[in-house]
């Protein structure tokens, strides 16, 4: 699970994202988190919230859920990131859950440079450090 330290997102994102929480039309509310989001270039956070916010819409205007379920939905990402941004472990773990385990997206898979390597410490033709 990757953390984040320091906010690497917009002001304008949090705004457009709590806008959702209360607006009559959360779905039409929640347009402007995709045009924030996609505005944050080099976020991670934000370009996971884009592919959230965007899974959520594409539910509703496939027919795979209807209006009621989708402003339940983006109330609920909305209400969570609230309380989710300002600690890296909880924002970490919600993004992974909305992103994942909700939405469906698939993990990334551990990539062979990301593991740690083992030591060459003592073996034969390994220079030592």
């Amino acid at each position: 699970m990757r953390c984040w330290r320091s906010k690497d997102w917009s002001d304008a994102l949090d705004a457009s994202i709590a806008a959702v929480i209360d607006a009559e039309d959360p779905y039409l509310e929640s347009l402007a988190v995709l045009g924030h989001a996609s505005a944050t270039i080099g976020s991670d956070v934000a370009r996971r919230i884009y592919l959230i916010f965007a899974e959520l819409q594409d539910e509703y205007e496939l027919g795979r859920v209807d209006e009621a379920r989708t402003a339940a939905n983006l109330r609920r990402v909305a209400s969570e990131w609230a309380v989710a941004k300002e600690r890296p472990d909880t924002r970490a773990s919600f993004l992974d859950r909305w992103q994942y385990d909700v939405c469906g997206y698939e993990r990334p898979k551990a990539r062979w440079w990301r593991r740690s390597q083992p030591s060459h410490e003592g073996l034969p033709g390994i220079p030592r450090g």
